[in-house]
């Protein structure tokens, strides 16, 4: 462990944007490590998959990425008392956070147009340099959308409404006010329809997800960081994005009385943690503004 460095995503401390992050500032914090070094960065050049968080191993160069490839890395002997069954379960609910709700905390950021307009587009924009603050936020929400569909959490783009096209008979009406007052408003409809549609779709895939998670945890091992970042990613939905309030009440009204509440209470515990991480500010290298990253790319 001696010699490495952990890249987070924020500016001084982990940013909304990356459950992993700030699952990782939580857990380095519960565990009191200071023997690692911590940057929180804006630039993703520094990792070779182009994706934060990532430790550096300085003595041989290594890249490592991932929440608990990272920190079997600091703690090599963490498991060492845990069974072979304890382990199954561990990489189980891993991939469970990996594939489900990871993919959901994608869309409440990317794809839930009040979040992204409100929340992510303006935490990128400040998180990172000009010019590349403004495709960042696009591609990010462009990859969000291939995962969702990919997975079922969102159907396959549709079709513009075909219906739209009134043919060559309307053509001149298209220019009155009165038309385009209707198409504006015909087309913000459809979107509201669509958006409820969406919202009602994650909402159900959050609630089966919870329920299956619900199932296991209690055979996960008591010293796991797993659910660690389960905690991260539902802080990111139900406190830090703009329309928490409505999962939020979502929730109370299909869970168990206090679950919820019972959720904010440990964000709130791992909030509060009290101790001073090893931290410092990244050097010209890892900065993400114009000049240093096009160094970087040069010096490949």
């Amino acid at each position: 462990m001696t010699g490495s460095v952990l890249y987070l995503w924020g500016k001084d401390r982990a940013s909304g944007i990356s459950g992993e992050s700030i699952a990782l500032e939580w857990y380095l914090k519960s565990k009191a490590l200071r023997e690692v070094e911590i940057v929180f960065a804006n630039n993703t050049d520094i990792s070779p998959l182009g994706r934060l968080p990532v430790l550096k191993v300085c003595s041989n160069g290594d890249y490592i990425h991932g929440f608990l490839n990272i920190v079997d890395y600091l703690e090599p002997k963490r498991k060492d008392e845990f069974t072979d069954m304890e382990k199954l379960m561990e990489l189980s609910a891993m991939s469970m956070l990996d594939s489900n709700l990871k993919t959901l905390n994608e869309y409440q950021l990317y794809l839930d147009k009040n979040n992204y307009i409100t929340f992510t587009r303006k935490e990128l924009s400040q998180l990172l340099y000009f010019p590349f603050n403004f495709n960042a936020a696009y591609e990010y929400r462009n990859r969000a959308k291939e995962q969702c569909v990919d997975l079922e959490y969102l159907p396959v783009e549709e079709k513009e409404d075909e219906d739209e096209d009134d043919g060559p008979a309307d053509y001149e009406l298209a220019q009155s006010k009165t038309f385009a007052l209707r198409g504006l408003r015909k087309r913000q409809r459809a979107e509201e329809l669509k958006s409820v549609r969406l919202n009602r779709n994650y909402m159900h895939k959050l609630l089966e997800f919870l329920d299956q998670w619900d199932s296991i945890t209690d055979d996960l091992p008591k010293t796991s960081p797993v659910p660690i970042l389960f905690y991260s990613y539902m802080y990111i939905q139900l406190v830090i994005l703009p329309n928490n309030n409505e999962i939020c009440k979502y929730l109370k009204e299909m869970k168990s009385n206090g679950y919820v509440d019972t959720l904010k209470e440990t964000f709130t515990k791992y909030n509060a943690l009290d101790f001073n991480l090893n931290v410092r500010e990244p050097v010209f290298r890892e900065r993400g503004d114009l000049i240093s990253t096009l160094l970087n790319k040069i010096s490949v």
